[in-house]
């Protein structure tokens, strides 16, 4: 396995020398002295997998520093260094779920490598699962959408381009996301299958249409 980048946030130096010779094997440390600093890093490298941080810092303490950085790097598990006087808010910023799990200090080096490599694991599952389910939401609209052709060719080519007006606004927009648009987009006509002959057509062309026809299309 290759190395788990950690990021190590701590305003000591002397903590962080010595959370970066525990982490030597299997690791890849990346120390911050500050909140703050550590929100630059981010910026600069969102890459970072796993983010472990003290609690008592000053300016910006540990849990309101993970609160900031999920807006940077939401895929990242993040840790909580803590000692005994700030239990009560490691608790409750692990109940607010913004945290994977904290640690109290003094912690033993085996269970500071245990507790990272398991927050990489979680995050490697969560990432895992959220592929596994685009994939197969992708595959059910893929088949709804084939179907939506065979039925219904012109409405199947209407929904193709508002898939891409709507790909264009979002990337405009500077939305990184944008398979959600696209399934809105393809689904957005799907319940034309469902119509009788040649209503859909009738509608598109404005032709006059009668009340039942009209309550149809309501539907």
């Amino acid at each position: 396995m290759s190395r788990i980048r950690v990021m190590l946030v701590d305003d000591e130096p002397q903590v962080l020398e010595g959370l970066t010779r525990i982490l030597r094997q299997g690791f890849e440390p990346v120390v911050a002295y500050s909140g703050a600093a550590a929100l630059e890093i981010l910026k600069a490298d969102p890459t970072i997998t796993v983010i472990m941080s003290d609690m008592r810092m000053p300016l910006m303490d540990g849990a309101t520093f993970l609160a900031k950085e999920r807006a940077i790097a939401p895929d990242a598990t993040r840790l909580l260094l803590t000692g005994q006087a700030d239990l009560d808010s490691a608790i409750s910023a692990v109940n607010d779920g913004a945290i994977f799990r904290f640690l109290k200090k003094p912690c033993p080096p085996d269970a500071i490598r245990a507790a990272l490599t398991a927050a990489y694991e979680q995050r490697r599952l969560i990432l895992a699962e959220r592929e596994l389910l685009e994939r197969t939401l992708r595959g059910a609209v893929q088949a709804l959408s084939d179907t939506l052709a065979l039925a219904a060719p012109a409405v199947f080519g209407a929904s193709t381009r508002v898939k891409r007006h709507s790909v264009l606004v979002a990337q405009k927009l500077g939305l990184d996301v944008t398979w959600p648009l696209e399934i809105a987009a393809m689904m957005c006509n799907l319940g034309v299958i469902a119509l009788p002959p040649g209503l859909w057509e009738r509608r598109a062309h404005r032709a006059l249409m009668s009340a039942a026809d009209r309550a149809t299309l309501d539907r």
